[in-house]
């Protein structure tokens, strides 16, 4: 494995997985993602265009996940023996970012938070066979990326956020080489789905044309039971306003006006709730008005989202459209699929208990000095910006009095000279 010098989340990162094959999108690329579908994934892949709309609930999620493995890496390197390190590697085409991996390479470190899916009994600590089965595609996408890998510890906790312990459970994970041959050729079969992807050939929008207003909605209460207003001419002003919009828009024009008539229709739901709170301030139940202002509701409000999800699909397509066609133009297809060079599976024991490998100190002292050059290779430049400061007050200190001996020599001889041309009672003075 060739370890890379990224930080996880950062801009270099998430350029370096958008050309790789990735641990974490092994799951979604062989349709066992809870989270994600694997035509979505072929279509970021052919188009470059990543969806990066983030809810709050999802960004808080994200947020907690990151905490949660801050929190739980000691505990982890308690368990391991060893400091771990979270590192970034490649393969080949293949690479993973792992929460933390021994200096060795022998044993890595997986967190996911803690819910509901995890919480199954019995929960057996000595094999993570039992683990749903994305997680195990992530983990050993992960040992065939690292191929020096003899366990993986899957961890699952929650903390509060006073940084203290909830809940955690802990099981063992090892190569499965059935697993790895699984996940090569689902990989090699999504590179043929993402060379053969073609986006639907969608023309260029155009302006929507100007929308009919409804009119407005009038409820008044007279007297006790006794409703005035306009609902009935309402509703049938509604109705025939959805009637005029296309059930299944297929010009530039019908899509346009679609999307117009989206809003008007969230008007007309803001405006039946208007009315509705102003006839329930002056009388307390009147159950057919309610009803009426009910049905009308719904009526606009499932029209306007069944809308709003066509104009959606037909903007993503469009956009879809324009990225395949500059990708053309810069890079002409090809008919056939480059070659590819998968390295077999190697056959790894696997057991229920495990117990820490030993190595032999001249295997450790090789292994150790061609990590560390490695990685002082790279990092020459920040090297020398470390230590330039102190190689001045090293010249300062040893270079400037050795400089200054021929200087006091010099005065020296001088002085003596001087003394000698002087007379006897002068010198001894």
């Amino acid at each position: 494995m060739e370890a890379l010098n990224l930080q996880q989340g950062t801009a270099a990162w998430a350029e370096h997985r958008a050309t790789a094959l990735n641990a974490s999108d092994a799951p979604a690329m062989m349709g066992y993602s809870p989270y994600r579908s694997r035509q979505d994934l072929i279509r970021e892949r052919a188009t470059g265009i990543v969806d990066a709309d983030i809810n709050p609930a999802q960004a808080k999620r994200f947020a907690d996940g990151h905490r949660f493995e801050a929190l739980a890496r000691p505990l982890a390197e308690e368990i391991v023996g060893e400091e771990l390190f979270p590192v970034v590697g490649k393969s080949g085409k293949y690479s993973a970012s792992y929460d933390g991996l021994t200096l060795l390479e022998d044993t890595a470190f997986e967190h996911k938070t803690l819910g509901e899916a995890l919480r199954y009994t019995p929960w057996d600590e000595g094999n993570g066979d039992h683990l749903p089965l994305h997680y195990r595609i992530q983990m050993e996408h992960q040992c065939m990326v690292c191929p020096t890998i003899e366990r993986i510890l899957f961890m699952a906790s929650r903390w509060t956020d006073n940084g203290e312990l909830l809940e955690e459970r802990r099981c063992w994970y090892a190569p499965d080489p059935e697993l790895r041959a699984r996940i090569v050729a689902g990989w090699e079969q999504f590179e043929d789905d993402v060379t053969a992807y073609v986006p639907e050939d969608h023309p260029a929008p155009v302006t929507a044309a100007p929308i009919e207003s409804l009119p407005a909605v009038v409820v008044q209460v007279q007297g006790a039971l006794t409703v005035a207003g306009n609902l009935p001419a309402f509703g049938e002003a509604l109705r025939a306003f959805i009637e005029r919009i296309p059930a299944k828009p297929a010009t530039d024009q019908q899509f346009a006006d679609a999307e117009a008539a989206c809003k008007a229709l969230k008007k007309a739901e803001d405006a039946l709730d208007q009315a509705e709170d102003g006839a329930l301030a002056q009388i307390s139940d009147v159950e057919l008005m309610r009803r009426t202002v009910a049905d009308l509701k719904a009526l606009a409000r499932s029209t306007r989202l069944a809308t709003e999800k066509l104009v959606k699909a037909e903007k993503d397509a469009r956009r879809t459209e324009k990225v395949m066609a500059a990708r053309t133009d810069t890079h002409p297809p090809t008919s056939s699929m480059s070659a590819r060079s998968c390295s077999s599976a190697t056959r790894i024991r696997r057991s229920a208990s495990f117990r820490p490998s030993r190595r032999t100190a001249s295997r450790s002292a090789l292994w150790i000095g061609a990590y560390r050059s490695t990685r002082a290779v790279a990092g020459l430049p920040a090297l020398w910006r470390a230590v330039r400061g102190d190689l001045a007050r090293i010249w300062f200190v040893v270079a400037a009095p050795l400089l200054a001996v021929p200087l006091l020599w010099s005065q020296a001889w001088t002085a003596g000279v001087d003394g000698y041309n002087m007379p006897a009672s002068a010198r001894w003075r």
